[in-house]
């Protein structure tokens, strides 16, 4: 089953009749409350409530005037939706929740973020980090609510991906897929003929995540030409969304998770051993390194030691420098980085330091040969040495995860020329090692114990 639903703008559908939306049969919408960490369009308190009175209704009992609550299937789901930027993602939060709570609270509406290209302000487009930011301090502040995710294939894959939705903890995604920019006077009649399209086209989200799909932007509701949405569930699919998760009185999952074995609890920072923290910590400052996505420095022949060569930090024994001042840097300024943000020397070479052999150098004794990627685990560091015949420069990498599908955080260039796509995660191990390609490994206690 599906249902259709809208979203809105208080300022661009400012007049939209909620009754006619309601009429011409639309069973949801989710209006836009807030934008970075201090936008509210114009009019938002006056737009909510003429929906939200469309859940109720008055009716004399015993003489008396009583106002009653719609529920079920004559209710108008409502929802709101941040556009999230490259600013701090807890902060957007914040901001976002005390709109929601100013309109009456998350309980009983949808929340989603809105992760898109920013079109008038392409440097503040929003960054992987700030939706993982995002979206965790919405559910901290909500007791676990679900967030939706809304994104679209070309932004979600460009660039650096932004990988499998599931890590960023939403409750499932919505698309966005045109199959044309004409307008539509019949939306819904337009969405049955272009289904089939939609589900031959790639897909960023995993099919089970998916919740709904935005299919124009040009349908016509209510006199407006707007974007125009379907939901694939019922109508008790939807409300379920807008609650946060019931805990049970004997303090197993909430209501509708399934029953499992009982996952371990994070460790305390206190019962970290020296690696385990050490570990966490370079691993948090590539991804952060990651949102700011500095590009692949290309090396010119000269001295690594050199500062701020296009933008490239040396390779040097101090604390690393503001990510805000690094745009670019080779596959071993990403290592080197990390041994600094937990004060470790970067490893010398009398000719290049810093560079590939310097890693051959000062761990080759230590690192293991590469014959099965199962035995890689979070932190390990794959190798291949300067001068070997298929990397004549040779390469390094960071593990992020365990085993052949754990994510690779590497730097590289696709050409000189675009410097592209510069540091990325956006492959495994197994895809980036190709059957052959890194020859070694640096076991995680001994780069980072």
């Amino acid at each position: 089953m599906t249902l259709h639903f809208i979203d809105a703008h208080s300022v661009y559908q400012k007049d939209l009749k909620a009754r006619r939306v309601k009429k011409e049969g639309w069973d949801a919408v989710v209006i836009k409350v807030s934008e970075g960490t201090g936008f509210v369009p114009a009019g938002l308190k006056r737009f909510v409530r003429r929906f939200k009175a469309l859940n109720v209704f008055t009716r004399l009992v015993d003489g008396v005037k009583k106002v009653f609550r719609r529920e079920g299937s004559g209710e108008t789901v409502i929802g709101y939706y941040h556009f999230l930027t490259d600013a701090d993602g807890d902060r957007q939060a914040a901001h976002f929740m005390r709109q929601v709570n100013r309109l009456g609270g998350p309980e009983g509406r949808l929340l989603v973020v809105d992760f898109e290209a920013n079109g008038p302000s392409p440097g503040k487009t929003a960054t992987n980090r700030a939706l993982r930011e995002f979206v965790a301090g919405v559910k901290r502040r909500t007791n676990g609510h679900p967030v939706i995710l809304y994104s679209g294939y070309g932004f979600w894959t460009s660039g650096d991906s932004s990988g499998n939705p599931d890590d960023y903890g939403v409750a499932g995604t919505w698309d966005a897929r045109y199959a044309d920019m004409k307008f539509h006077p019949n939306p819904k009649a337009y969405w049955k003929s272009v289904a089939p399209w939609y589900w031959r086209q790639p897909k960023w989200d995993n099919k089970d995540d998916l919740l709904a799909v935005q299919y124009t932007s040009k349908g016509k509701v209510a006199n407006y030409w707007m974007d125009c949405n379907v939901f694939f569930g019922t109508m008790a699919d939807l409300q379920k969304l807008t609650h946060a998760p019931k805990k049970r009185p004997d303090g197993g999952p909430a209501t509708g998770e399934p029953d499992g074995p009982p996952r371990p609890a994070p460790k305390p920072e206190d019962n970290m051993t020296r690696l385990e923290r050490n570990i966490k910590e370079v691993k948090q400052y590539g991804l952060n390194l990651l949102d700011h996505h500095p590009k692949y420095w290309c090396w010119d022949g000269g001295s690594l030691t050199r500062l701020w060569v296009n933008g490239r930090p040396g390779c040097r024994d101090t604390k690393p420098p503001p990510m805000r001042k690094i745009n670019r840097i080779f596959c071993a300024d990403l290592i080197t980085l990390q041994l600094r943000k937990i004060g470790k020397p970067v490893p010398k070479n009398s000719i290049w330091p810093g560079g590939t052999r310097s890693f051959q150098l000062k761990y080759g004794s230590k690192m293991k040969r590469l014959t099965d990627l199962s035995k890689l685990q979070e932190g390990d560091v794959v190798f291949v040495d300067f001068g070997t015949r298929h990397a004549p420069e040779g390469h390094i990498g960071f593990c992020l995860g365990d085993g052949p599908n754990g994510r690779l955080l590497q730097s590289y260039a696709d050409s000189c020329a675009t410097s592209e796509p510069g540091l990325t995660a956006k492959w495994t191990v197994k895809e980036s090692h190709a059957g052959f390609f890194y020859t070694h490994y640096i076991p995680r206690e001994v780069i980072w114990g």
